[in-house]
C-alpha cells in the first residue's frame, strides 16, 4: 500500500510537471512539434517508477523492486498509463490555453471549449486533436511503466 501510495503521489507530480512546461513552451513558441508533445507523456511514468523504487528502499526490501507479481506490475502498469493519459491531456489543454488565450481551469472543466489547433512541419500540416493526445499519453505511458518497473533502476 505504501509503495502505491508513493507511486500515485509521484505519478502526480509527474503530470504537474508536464503540465507546467507544456505551458512555459506554449508561452514562448508559436509553434511546437508533436514530437515534444508526447515527452511529457513519460514524466508520469518516470514518477512511479521512481516511487516503487524509493518505497523499496525505504522499507529495505519489503515493498519489491523489480515488480515481478503478475497483479502487483499490472496495478503499477495501469497507474503509470492512466497518469501519461491524464498528462496528455492536461498538456494539449496547457498549449491551447496559452495559444488561445484561454483560462485552463475553464477549459479542464469544459472541455467543450478546447480549440484544436493545427501543426505544420516538414510532411505537411495537421490537426491536434485532445483525444488523440490524450490515447497516445495512454499508450506511451503503458510501455514506459512497464519498461520501467521491471528493471532494476539504481541499486
Amino acid at each position: 500500500m505504501r509503495q502505491a501510495l508513493i507511486a500515485s503521489f509521484l505519478m502526480l507530480a509527474g503530470v504537474v510537471l508536464a503540465t507546467v512546461i507544456a505551458f512555459q513552451m506554449a508561452s514562448h513558441w508559436r509553434s511546437i512539434s508533436h514530437y515534444w508533445l508526447m515527452i511529457p507523456a513519460f514524466l508520469p511514468s518516470i514518477g512511479v517508477a521512481t516511487g516503487a523504487w524509493l518505497s523499496h528502499k525505504r522499507s529495505k526490501g519489503e515493498d519489491p523492486f523489480p515488480i515481478q507479481t503478475r497483479g502487483r506490475y499490472w496495478a503499477f502498469v495501469l497507474l503509470g498509463a492512466l497518469g501519461s493519459a491524464l498528462s496528455g491531456y492536461l498538456v494539449y489543454i496547457a498549449i491551447s490555453s496559452a495559444w488561445f488565450e484561454t483560462d485552463i481551469v475553464e477549459l479542464i472543466f469544459d472541455p467543450s471549449k478546447i480549440r484544436e489547433y493545427t501543426e505544420t512541419g516538414k510532411y505537411g500540416s495537421h490537426s491536434a486533436s485532445v483525444g488523440a493526445n490524450t490515447i497516445m499519453g495512454f499508450v506511451i505511458g503503458t510501455i514506459a511503466t512497464a519498461r520501467l518497473i521491471r528493471e532494476k533502476l539504481i541499486d
